[in-house]
Formats: structure tokens, C-alpha cells, sequence
């Protein structure tokens, strides 16, 4: 299906000379003319940092790119004489892995290679003369952004708040989870973006733009991240998402078996198994992960989020040393496995790892225990597979339901629970030829 052909959109000539009630945009170059020249434009320049979180999903992307688009188009007032720059926490070379996203980038007329990367050899300089920072699908500085939290003037989230940057409020800081009911409002990140485009003057204009580029990456991603469904059927869209997909919907004038094409094809290329066929567990553990931390900030634990089963994930060569490099870097390392069995039915898996025996012990007993059971955890059983490191559980999640963003605050309050963080220097003796699915 080519969701690009016919007359299906509005034209972006006719919205900049015909408008009723309202100045015309000041700037109506295209999506992918931005972001084309949007780190040359930038350089030796003050720069407002529109900044993903460090998993660089979809979300992470498009909410990036997206923002800075709107920020580039009339938005002085916060900009202060800046340039926006999306900002992708990851390396160039990851960006194979997020297929669907590529598919969705090049359905809006952007070319994935002009994306500013955190290893691009100009990401230094723009760092550098960064006066403001925007962060979209996280709120928390983290990494390369830590030393610029008095910075961050802007938040769009759907992810339990941390409470950091507390001098941003109102509407600068629109994080959608409930934190009473632990359960995001909206299923993507994007849905918050979107609003902020309907806010804006010409919100709806710049939408439309283009074939509706814009309208049409928000619209792509929120039906990856709802899953495509309502939460009353099985999904993941809220009310907040189906008010913008309505808009959006409007804007690219798809229709709804296009609307389902459209997600069957990102879907499809999300989960295609034979893309990590040839990919190192190392790129594998870092291509979508998170950081979660206790409420004081002292300990800290990381999820990874597979679409490779735990068995072809052990598997790959490097998976021992990738394994012990990563999860040094916390107390406890989590990978949460998704994916299709060979009956149809999803499968979800959690594998628990750190240096310290007794807190992973600890660990798989509370997510077991949690709210009665919520995740219905079962031990993995299957024959050894590979030396491993120590100090390592698998279990089944057999409730699929639940995501990492319902894993996440779960594995918060765990680390409250820890009064001392681990010594994780990683030596040969934590290398033990075991089976973790005993």
C-alpha cells in the first residue's frame, strides 16, 4: 500500500495563502527541509536541545524531530534567538535496528541519515553551545544531559514523573501517568506532542504541511505505541491518544482500513525477527533501554527492553561479556523480552541479573509478589544453554498485559526497598556454567 498517492491531503500552498482570522506562517519550509539542514543551520549558534530519551524508540524519534519542528516555526518566544535541534541519545549505527521508525521518517519525507546522533563527530560542538534543553518521552536528565538540568525548560512525557527539574511547571511540564493509578494517560509520547500542536497558532496548519508529514509520523507512532487498540479491547489507547488520532486521522484523511495497513506494516517491521539475526547481544541490550532510579536517587537499576526470546538472546557469542558490561552499571539489570510464539500467542519474559546473589533473590520474589500477583511470574524451565554470568533469574511473565511502563515504577519501588548498593566489580569467578532456568 502506498498511504502517499491519490488526494488524500491538503495542499500546503493553499493553507499558506488562505487562511481566515490569522497571519500566515512565518515559515513554511518543509519537515524534511528542517531537519535536513537543521545541524548546519545550528552550528557556532546558541542551541535549544530538544533531547528523546536515551532508548531511542519511535517515540523517543518522532517526538524529537516533531518538537523542533514546531519550535522552528513561530515559536520565538521560547526559542530566545536559539536554534532547535532534535537530539538522538544513541549511535548512528543503531539506527538499522528501529525499522518502523525508518519506515516512518522516509513516509514523512525525512532522510534518517540527517539525524543528529550522540556519537556524530558535531554533537560536541552543538552540546556546548546548548542554552536550553527540551526533554520529550523521559523527564530526567540523564547522561550526556546531567550537567544541563537547570537547563531543561520544557517536558512532554508519558512515564512516571521523578520529580527532577522542579523549576519546570504549568504547562512547560506535561508528563501524562497518573501516578495514583501507576498507568500512563497516554500510550505514546507523541499523543503529547500533538496536543501541543493543536495548542499552537498554526498548529493545525503545520500539521497539514507537507502531505501531512508531521500528522502523519504523530499518527504512526501513537498506533504503534496503542497497539492499535482501544485499552477497553485489549490495547493500549487511551482517550487522550483517540482525540488526537481523530485530528490526526482528519489531517492525512486516511481511512481505516488504511489506518490498519499503515500499523500491520510498522508492526511488521518492528517485529521482524530476521532483522537481529545478525546483531550483537551487545546492540541488542542497548537498543531500547531505560534507567530507573529509588526515590533518593542512590540506587539505580536498568530494563532493556528484547524483542529476541531469552534463548536466542543467550545465544549470541558476546552475550556473557555484553551482559556483565551493562548491568555493572547498576544494582540490579533487568531484560524484558517480547515476542510472537510459534501458536500466535505473545510471550513476555523478565530476566533479573546482578553481582549480588541475595538481591536478585529478593528481586524476583517482590515483582512475584507485587499486587497480588500482577505479572504472573512463573520460573522458566529449559535445558543449560551457555556459561552465564552468576547471580542470574528467568522467569515467564505470563500476565502480558503489563509493559515496561508498568515494570518501571514496580522496579522503583524495589530499589526503595535496598539499603546498600552492590559491589559490581565484575572478576572471573562471576562467570559460572549454570542454568538460570532452574
Amino acid at each position: 500500500m502506498n498511504i502517499m498517492t491519490g488526494s488524500f491531503f491538503v495542499s500546503a500552498i493553499l493553507l499558506a495563502c488562505v487562511m481566515v482570522g490569522t497571519k500566515a506562517i512565518p515559515s513554511i519550509e518543509s519537515f524534511g527541509s528542517f531537519v535536513n539542514s537543521m545541524v548546519p543551520e545550528a552550528e557556532g549558534k546558541n542551541v535549544t536541545m530538544v533531547a528523546g530519551n536515551m532508548a531511542g524508540d519511535a517515540d523517543s524519534i518522532i517526538t524529537a524531530l516533531t518538537y523542533a519542528y514546531l519550535l522552528h516555526n513561530d515559536n520565538e518566544d521560547i526559542l530566545g534567538g536559539s536554534e532547535p535541534v532534535a537530539f538522538q541519545r544513541f549511535a548512528r549505527e543503531d539506527m538499522p535496528m528501529r525499522a518502523e521508525t525508518e519506515k516512518i521518517l522516509k513516509n514523512s519525507g525525512i532522510n534518517p541519515s540527517d539525524l543528529l546522533f550522540k556519537d556524530d563527530a558535531s554533537a560536541a560542538d552543538l552540546l556546548s553551545n546548548m542554552t536550553q534543553v527540551v526533554l520529550t518521552d523521559h523527564n530526567s536528565a540523564v547522561e550526556v544531559l546531567v550537567p544541563y538540568g537547570d537547563s531543561v525548560i520544557q517536558i512532554f512525557d508519558h512515564h512516571t514523573d521523578l520529580g527532577d527539574h522542579a523549576h519546570v511547571v504549568g504547562d512547560d511540564r506535561d508528563i501524562a501517568f497518573d501516578e495514583i493509578a501507576k498507568a500512563a494517560t497516554a500510550a505514546s509520547a507523541c499523543t503529547v506532542i500533538c496536543e501541543q500542536y493543536l495548542k499552537h497558532e498554526h498548529g493545525r496548519e503545520l500539521l497539514a504541511l507537507d502531505d501531512a508529514a508531521v500528522a502523519l509520523a504523530l499518527l504512526s507512532v501513537i498506533l504503534i505505541d496503542g497497539s492499535n487498540k482501544l485499552v477497553s479491547e485489549g490495547g493500549k489507547l487511551t482517550p487522550r491518544d483517540m482525540e488526537c488520532l481523530d485530528v490526526l486521522q482528519n489531517i492525512t484523511q486516511l481511512s481505516d482500513p488504511n489506518m490498519t495497513s499503515l500499523y500491520e506494516e510498522l508492526n511488521a517491521a518492528k517485529k521482524n525477527q530476521t532483522m537481529w539475526e545478525d546483531k550483537s547481544a551487545a546492540q541488542i541490550l542497548r537498543y531500547d533501554l531505560k534507567n530507573y532510579r529509588s526515590t533518593d536517587g542512590k540506587r539505580k537499576a536498568g530494563i532493556s527492553s528484547s524483542l529476541v526470546s531469552l534463548e536466542d538472546l543467550l545465544a549470541k557469542e558476546d552475550w556473557v561479556d555484553s551482559l556483565l558490561e551493562r548491568r555493572a552499571d547498576y544494582d540490579i539489570f533487568l531484560v524484558m523480552t517480547k515476542m510472537t510464539k510459534e501458536d500466535g500467542s505473545k510471550g513476555k519474559e523478565i530476566f533479573f541479573s546482578s553481582c549480588d546473589e541475595e538481591l536478585v533473590s529478593d528481586a524476583e520474589e517482590f515483582f512475584t509478589l507485587y499486587d497480588d500477583g500482577l505479572l504472573q511470574l512463573e520460573p522458566l524451565g529449559a535445558a543449560e544453554i551457555i556459561p552465564h554470568p552468576s547471580y542470574s533469574i528467568a522467569v515467564d511473565q505470563t500476565n502480558t498485559s503489563p509493559s515496561r511502563k508498568q515494570v518501571g515504577p514496580i522496579t522503583e519501588e524495589f530499589l526503595d526497598t535496598l539499603t546498600d548498593s552492590p559491589d559490581c566489580a565484575v572478576t572471573s569467578s562471576s562467570l559460572e556454567k549454570s542454568n538460570i532456568f532452574s
